[in-house]
């Protein structure tokens, strides 16, 4: 019952956020990356929960098709074509993730696990407890950065698996300020590397179209730096932006051409902006 409740509550809080992200964001593909990078936060606290799991028709692209097309029981449109979209790709590599750890991994058929929300903030975890290692998977749902208290079973070096990286807990009770969108899923034994097989093929596309409209990213996907050609005139100021519309780089330059060192960045995948006097570019890239 709790977990039914739990997918009823998210379904209701992700369309909130949709229509927060459609009310102060112009741009149609920033938004669309938006909405997908927040079903992948959804989808972290949902999968762990123990439990069997539907999934809507290619939900796990973030299917957009209303159910009322064609009448609530009529045949849908197939969308293969979604994985042409480096969001929608990395939101297929999420769920393709989450997938195989609850396949593979004891912990997530535990009876032994907590939901919790907060009364002051959009933020929510999920805790999984076992005798072979915990799981945490924490989000911010909010359209503003949050501090999400986060009960962790134990203390010490837990793995944060979709970063690629560790995090040392010190207390049992640890504040962690999250970006909007933001998501992790700890675990006290090691899941091994989030691979994105799917974004990394969905970026071919982008890649091969970047002359089109003035603009040259590569390497891609980049690993320390990524080289940047544009037919922009004048100054121009550079952002990069994770999918979930966090900044996480910003700089500027005057000629035609730079370098950007992104060996800081974590793996996934990125948009790039530039903007200038004489116009706007942006592309998406894949940092490795």
């Amino acid at each position: 019952d709790e977990a039914r409740a739990f997918e009823a509550q998210e379904e209701a809080a992700v369309q909130e956020i949709y229509d927060a992200i459609d009310a102060r964001k112009a741009d149609v593909e920033a938004k669309a990356a938006e909405a997908k990078a927040r079903c992948e936060a959804a989808a972290t606290l949902f999968f762990p929960v123990p439990g069997p799991k539907m999934i809507w028709q290619f939900g796990e692209m973030g299917y957009d098709i209303s159910i009322d097309d064609n009448g609530r029981t009529g045949e849908k449109p197939v969308c293969w074509n979604y994985l042409n979209s480096t969001s929608r790709a990395h939101l297929v590599d999420v769920y393709r993730a989450l997938a195989r750890l609850r396949a593979k991994w004891p912990v997530f058929g535990t009876d032994n696990f907590t939901v919790s929300t907060s009364a002051t903030s959009a933020t929510r975890s999920v805790i999984l407890r076992h005798d072979e290692g915990s799981v945490v998977a924490v989000a911010n749902f909010d359209v503003a950065e949050a501090t999400a208290t986060v009960l962790f079973p134990a203390v010490g070096t837990w793995f944060d698996y979709f970063n690629n990286t560790t995090y040392t807990v010190t207390s049992a009770v640890e504040k962690i300020t999250l970006a909007p969108g933001e998501y992790h899923l700890f675990s006290q034994q090691d899941f091994g590397a989030f691979e994105t097989p799917y974004t990394a093929s969905s970026a071919i596309d982008d890649v091969t179209a970047d002359a089109a409209d003035g603009l040259t990213l590569c390497p891609v996907p980049a690993a320390s730096e990524l080289g940047i050609s544009t037919t922009l005139g004048g100054s121009k100021a550079l952002d990069i932006f994770a999918l979930d519309g966090r900044r996480v780089l910003t700089g500027g330059f005057a000629g035609s051409s730079t370098v950007v060192d992104v060996a800081g960045l974590p793996r996934g995948v990125y948009v790039l902006h530039l903007d200038s006097e004489s116009g706007r570019q942006a592309r998406r890239f894949v940092k490795k």
